[in-house]
Order: C-alpha cells, then sequence, then structure tokens
C-alpha cells in the first residue's frame, strides 16, 4: 500500500497515473485485465476499488496501449491523477521485487485534512515524511471525534506488511480505570499493549495504511513537518 506524498507542480488536479508510475519500468507486469500488474484505489463511501491494469498485446491493432494504464471501467487508457496524500495498492503480479520511484514536489500546504467515515478509510501523508498520530497529542485525539477504547472498540490504524501479508495494527486507547488514565487518547501497540513514542515510525514516508473509524465520522488534520 502506496501513498503519493508529492503534489504536481505545474498541475494542481494531480499527477496523471501515466507519470506517477510509469508502464515501461523494468520489472512490471504488462498484460491483460486478469494477469497484469494493477493499481487498485479505495472508495470509502462505495466500498470498493477503482481499478488500472498495465496493458501489453502482441495484436498489431492494440500495440499503441503497450505499457500504459488501462482504466478497467472503460478499457481505455487512464487519465486519472493522483493528489498528494492518496493511498493506493499496488498488485504486483511480477515474479521478482521492483523498485519504483515517486517524484513530485513537496507541498507548502500548513496542513492535510483527511476527511475520516465510518468503517475503514485508506489515508496516506500529503507530505514526505513519516507520520505518527501520539505526536499530535493527547487533547487533539480527546477533541477531534475520534473514538477511543479497548482495542475491540476503538479507532485502529492498520499498516500493511507485504512481506508477511498481515497487518501492524495501533488502537486509540481510553480508559475510566484511575491506574490507566495517564494512557487515555494515546496510540497503543497491539502488540507491545504500550503507547507508541514520539519517536517511532508508525506510517512511514511513502507507505498507505487504513484507518478503521468506529464513530460517525470526523476530519483528520495531520500537519506539515516543515512548514512554519
Amino acid at each position: 500500500m502506496f501513498a503519493v506524498n508529492f503534489e504536481n507542480v505545474s498541475d494542481t488536479s494531480g499527477i496523471d497515473i501515466q507519470d506517477l508510475i510509469p508502464g515501461a519500468t523494468s520489472g512490471l507486469k504488462a498484460g491483460s485485465s486478469t494477469d497484469a500488474d494493477e493499481i487498485q484505489i479505495y472508495n470509502s463511501s462505495t466500498g470498493d476499488y477503482k481499478k488500472f491494469y498495465l496493458f501489453y498485446s502482441t495484436l498489431p491493432f492494440l500495440q499503441g496501449n503497450n505499457y500504459k494504464w488501462i482504466d478497467l471501467d472503460t478499457n481505455q487508457p487512464a487519465s486519472y491523477k493522483f493528489t498528494n496524500g492518496l493511498s493506493f495498492w499496488y498488485r504486483s503480479r511480477g515474479t521478482t521485487d521492483v523498485t519504483i520511484t515517486i517524484s513530485g514536489g513537496v507541498s507548502l500546504d500548513a496542513s492535510q485534512s483527511i476527511e475520516i467515515v465510518n468503517g475503514f478509510n485508506m489515508i496516506g501523508n500529503a507530505f514526505p515524511a513519516n507520520f505518527n498520530p501520539n505526536s499530535l497529542g493527547t487533547e487533539y485525539w480527546k477533541n477531534c471525534g475520534a473514538k477511543a477504547g479497548s482495542s475491540t472498540d476503538a479507532d485502529e490504524i492498520q499498516i500493511y506488511n507485504p512481506n508477511t501479508s498481515d497487518y501492524k495494527k495501533y488502537y486509540l486507547f481510553y480508559s475510566t480505570l484511575v491506574f490507566l488514565q495517564g494512557n487515555n487518547y494515546k496510540w497503543i501497540d497491539l502488540d507491545t499493549n504500550q503507547p507508541v513514542s514520539n519517536e517511532a515510525e508508525v506510517m512511514a514516508a511513502g507507505k498507505g495504511a487504513w484507518y478503521r473509524h468506529r464513530g460517525n465520522g470526523f476530519t483528520l488534520t495531520i500537519p506539515s513537518p516543515i512548514s512554519e
């Protein structure tokens, strides 16, 4: 799961999918909609995905689209634009690991606003920096509209690990027990059941995450690490 941490300095509508990950990049798997690499963008409103696949054909009349990303809905070359902060799945169907580079300009905005709805939200950082939710402070998490509680009923952040095909999980803690209240409105590492330190990497630069919201919706604000 990747995130676009950069913006297109010459086009405010975003980075074109054909430029974001060029289809001719060595190691990518091109082919048909059933065997080629895919880019998938989650829609939290509908619970499904917008999909694109990397095309290749040996038929002469189709070769003009070779190594282009094709919109699965229209079966035509895609013109989708990726804004900074957008997160997406990359489904690799090749046999070897591939390194890709996502580039652009660094946003000068003071912060990023992400609308979080009930259920699963795929989120990314609009800035090329690691993000630790505890860096926002407990007062922020107490008042922003996020749902705090136990590991079974609180908001979660889930980071996918492609090497193990599972998730690293964190939850937003709250308890009425006096001896536990020092951790209220802090994000807890589910593996250790301890608060995540401010220096720890949660959502690394270039990586996307799931935000599982168990409330009625709120706006997540991520401040720029470079804005004064």
